[in-house]
């Protein structure tokens, strides 16, 4: 039987991205000698060109499931997340709502992407463990340095927010001076003083980070450690949130039953000889994500109720990621195998009346009857 065609989504085609507005932008900065140019936008120009950072496409539909959970995978899933580039933009087919209490934004702001990329060793601070009087330092040999992007709904002006993001401990790491400097630029306000002066105070009523006092200015601590006992502030909730919804693509790409397709730019061949000849690269190549079920289950409605579907009633299963174990090499002496976890994407179907179950790999005989080779030559 023919191979199912991947499940079709709402990415559309790649004529015009969010990533040129970006571009256009960051080079509308540089150019513009009037404003002081922000110490990492050269760093996000330069690492938007290189041929090694990979371009990703993500269903906005599925990235918008993932940024209303708020929290990341469970721990089980996260420690078998790669990154499927050393560095990688990563791109939504339409803008993802945020939640506002969690990222901290205002009504109407979105995400529109992520850049992730390999940092240098962070020196980190460690909180006490319980019975410690006090933390010490240590240093993260390889941490990911994300980027999130996010735009206003009436104007295509970004917002950047940088923060550390340790793949194997799942940790987010923020900076102790960053979070000041945020609190103090969000909640500061201009006031009048008794003397009919203005002066910028800080509103009492916003939940600043606290317990920050034994961390060094310039040093990383981890995002939202001890929660009970002091306050966690809007940044280090943000950042948690980022994380979180970063876990999630990756956890999504690596399924079994995703597919990260190459597609190329549409260009005229007329366009492509002219960029030959005047020696300018293509476009980089963009790789968009589709689903690709491994798993059949029937839809037609004259199927007949089989084990396992004595519902009363038809529902819908939402599309999830699961861990499933598998076999690894042969039987050991003993009886046991070794096993394997792996990460599986389960698409979106149905389940209930005249609905037949979900069984993995089933395949139709197109005419007669199929025998065993074990049983050929003892037929009547």
């Amino acid at each position: 039987m023919s191979k199912p065609p991947p499940v079709p989504t709402n990415l559309r085609p790649l004529d015009h991205m969010f990533l040129d507005d970006l571009i256009a932008q960051l080079e509308g900065y540089e150019r513009d000698l009037n404003h002081k140019l922000p110490p990492q936008y050269p760093m996000f120009r330069r690492l938007l060109d290189l041929e090694g950072v990979g371009r990703i496409l993500f269903d906005a539909r599925q990235a918008q499931q993932f940024a209303d959970l708020v929290i990341g995978p469970t721990e089980r899933i996260a420690r078998q997340l790669k990154t499927p580039f050393p560095a990688f933009y990563m791109e939504f087919s339409e803008p993802v709502a945020l939640v506002g209490e969690q990222w901290q934004v205002e009504s109407g702001e979105y995400l529109r992407a992520f850049l992730v990329g390999g940092s240098q060793k962070l020196r980190v601070w460690v909180p006490p463990a319980p019975g410690e009087l006090s933390g010490h330092y240590r240093t993260v040999a390889q941490p990911l340095h994300v980027v999130a992007f996010i735009t206003d709904q009436g104007t295509k002006t970004f917002t950047d927010r940088m923060w550390r993001f340790d793949l194997e401990t799942g940790e987010t790491y923020v900076q102790r001076q960053v979070c000041e400097d945020l609190a103090k630029l969000r909640y500061n306000h201009v006031d009048s003083t008794p003397n009919g002066e203005e002066a910028r105070v800080m509103d009492p009523d916003v939940d600043i980070s606290t317990g920050l006092e034994p961390i060094e200015p310039l040093a990383y601590f981890p995002a939202g450690f001890d929660p009970e006992t002091r306050v966690v502030g809007w940044w280090e909730r943000a950042t948690l949130a980022g994380s979180g919804l970063l876990q999630w693509c990756l956890a999504y790409m690596m399924a079994k039953s995703i597919v990260m397709e190459t597609r190329h730019p549409h260009m005229s061949r007329q366009v492509r000889r002219q960029m030959q000849r005047k020696g300018i690269p293509f476009p980089k190549p963009w790789h968009v994500l589709t689903v690709d079920p491994r798993y059949r289950h029937t839809r037609s409605s004259d199927a007949e109720p089989g084990p396992g579907t004595s519902h009363g009633y038809r529902y819908d299963v939402i599309g999830t990621i699961r861990v499933n174990r598998h076999r690894v090499g042969p039987r050991k002496e003993d009886g046991t195998y070794d096993y394997r976890e792996t990460i599986e994407w389960v698409d979106a179907h149905q389940r209930g009346l005249r609905h037949e179950l979900y069984i993995p790999a089933t395949r139709a005989v197109r005419a007669g009857r199929r025998v065993p080779r074990e049983l050929r030559g003892q037929q009547d």
